[in-house]
């Protein structure tokens, strides 16, 4: 069994220090808390302009894993038979670059997704049987079983499977590995 867990935002706490980068240049006060939605209308709009041109490689420097993912991350890969996969977006520009500082980052954190990188703009036709993620539109756009991470900015989602925290998140996998069919 194939099972696809997305990096940023799902594994790598990555908001607030995007959000501590702006908000140094900005003088602002932003914090992940006040991340409502997709499309960031938390943001004045100028500073939503922004918001990405702090995003480089480098970041990955200062983020740290969600509580408890590495610990349920390395017991899913003890399972027989499961094939794990980081399977994340990087932005278009320096998308190697975010592909080597994610794969170092895993080394660290997370060594059982270490080597197993996909930078994919979409995340379907990639043979997975369970993708973990927290991006609504990957859930509408999927071809498996989607577990959605429940985060401020996406609330509204509803699916079948989901869950907010990492401990959580392995008992809801491990049973849909025992019953895939569920």
């Amino acid at each position: 069994m194939k099972i696809g867990i997305d990096f940023d935002s799902t594994i790598a706490k990555i908001d607030q220090p995007l959000l501590d980068r702006l908000n140094a240049v900005r003088g602002t006060n932003y914090r992940a808390e006040d991340w409502s939605d997709w499309k960031l209308t938390f943001l004045q709009p100028e500073d939503r302009e922004l918001l990405f041109q702090y995003f480089t490689p480098d970041i990955y420097d200062t983020v740290v894993p969600y509580p408890c993912a590495p610990e349920a991350i390395h017991a899913l890969a003890q399972i027989p038979g499961i094939d794990l996969l980081c399977v994340t977006s990087n932005p278009s520009q320096n998308s190697e670059a975010f592909t080597e500082a994610k794969e170092a980052w895993l080394r660290k954190y997370i060594p059982a997704l270490s080597g197993t990188v996909i930078a994919a703009k979409d995340k379907f036709g990639l043979g997975l049987d369970i993708l973990v993620d927290d991006a609504p539109h990957h859930h509408a756009a999927s071809d498996c079983t989607t577990v959605l991470v429940k985060r401020p900015w996406n609330k509204a989602v509803h699916c079948p499977y989901e869950f907010s925290g990492w401990q959580d998140g392995q008992r809801l996998l491990q049973q849909l590995i025992q019953n895939p069919n569920r």
